[in-house]
């Protein structure tokens, strides 16, 4: 909650059918209240402290092997974090997750003793984007994704399961995917045997010896 987001306005819901109407709300306003809550929060008041305790920027968490990149929009913490955040019980704080994400809300992907939630349209909420967009995906995915099919001239196909594939690489892979694509389409032998950018994220490619 002490965050600071550069925005004052956030854009939220007033209706009880889970965020079909939206309105602007000065942000400090409300986030100064839920500081001196200690009864359960509404739904609406979750989702606010939601939007407050995700990362406003991109930022690297932890070091060494465990080092991950948390982006603008995401957490990394359990439910049982989010469980005392909105002062609820495990299972009320479960069932909200998961109707979240049903629908089209956020992602939720479970990491061992963490959960890494990410907010889809965290921009837009937070005011800094018109409108939300159908599709999103990170920066560093659409710079690899773009980057794969520049140099490989391969077909841009099966987009949604290559990005579920980078979402499992860790922050020094997902930079080795990117920088070693040049690397690995010039040692093949023929152009022809070139995998999709799928298959290269899945089958982690960029970690063979090339003779390039």
């Amino acid at each position: 909650m002490n965050q600071k987001i550069n925005s004052d306005i956030a854009l939220l819901t007033l209706s009880d059918d889970y965020f079909c109407r939206y309105l602007k709300i000065p942000y400090r306003m409300l986030t100064d209240t839920l500081n001196h809550r200690t009864e359960e929060l509404t739904v609406l008041e979750a989702f606010i402290q939601m939007l407050a305790s995700v990362r406003h920027e991109d930022l690297l968490e932890g070091s060494g092997e465990n080092q991950r990149l948390c982006r603008r929009g995401e957490s990394y913490q359990s439910q049982n974090a989010w469980s005392e955040l909105f002062h609820w019980d495990r299972f009320k704080t479960r069932r909200y997750l998961l109707k979240l994400k049903q629908s089209g809300l956020i992602e939720l992907e479970s990491m061992g003793h963490t959960t890494r939630l990410r907010v889809i349209h965290y921009d837009y909420y937070v005011g800094r984007q018109s409108s939300p967009e159908t599709k999103q995906y990170p920066d560093d995915f659409e710079k690899f994704w773009e980057a794969y099919h520049d140099t490989t001239q391969t077909q841009a196909v099966d987009k949604e399961a290559a990005y579920k594939s980078w979402r499992k690489l860790s922050f020094e892979e997902r930079t080795k995917a990117v920088e070693r694509i040049p690397r690995y389409y010039y040692s093949l032998s023929k152009t022809t045997y070139c995998v999709k950018a799928l298959t290269y994220l899945k089958n982690k490619k960029f970690n063979d010896q090339f003779l390039y």
